[in-house]
């Protein structure tokens, strides 16, 4: 069964919530380790503070995992993650994601995994290339496909190359 809490707010409210229901679920429910999970399989440490994902099972130290996803912000590699224990290899839930994180630093790991993307697929997609604006445009393969110079939403700049633009 699962339950749905409605709570009217400014962000500073919801972020205050969303540590308190947090904090009440890791110490109600501990995180159980078997033998052979004792041990982080990154760091090799006691399980101190574990956290375990919700996909596989599988126990990690928490600050492995937080690091794990801080790298991936900073170098806008290692997208999608996935579990790290050898043989497993499944995807990161947004719940975990969710529940290890702030929104503000969700809204990063959002970023670093769409310019990820963009990078992988650098032929076909771009960030728009004015400053602060989020948005990713599809490139236009001949100039038949797209008449004059668009004009983005989003940020409302105008562009040099043709596109076709996604949100």
């Amino acid at each position: 069964m699962r339950h749905c809490i409605c709570i009217n707010g400014t962000k500073d409210m919801k972020q205050s919530i969303e540590d308190i229901i947090s904090k009440i679920a890791h110490s109600s429910f501990p995180t159980q380790t078997t033998g052979d999970e004792a041990d982080c399989v990154v760091c090799l440490c006691k399980l101190e503070d574990p956290y375990r994902l919700k996909a596989c099972t599988h126990t990690f130290y928490r600050p492995c995992l937080l690091e794990q996803c801080e790298s991936a912000i900073k170098i806008w590699e290692g997208f999608p993650m996935y579990c790290s224990r050898s043989g497993c290899g499944e995807h990161f839930l947004l719940s975990n994601l969710k529940s290890l994180f702030s929104t503000g630093k969700l809204e990063e790991l959002f970023r670093a995994s769409l310019g990820d993307f963009v990078i992988a697929n650098a032929g076909t997609y771009r960030l728009c290339p004015l400053l602060d604006c989020p948005s990713v445009y599809r490139i236009a393969v001949s100039d038949m496909e797209f008449g004059a110079p668009f004009v983005y939403n989003a940020c409302y700049g105008s562009m040099r190359d043709r596109m076709h633009a996604i949100n």
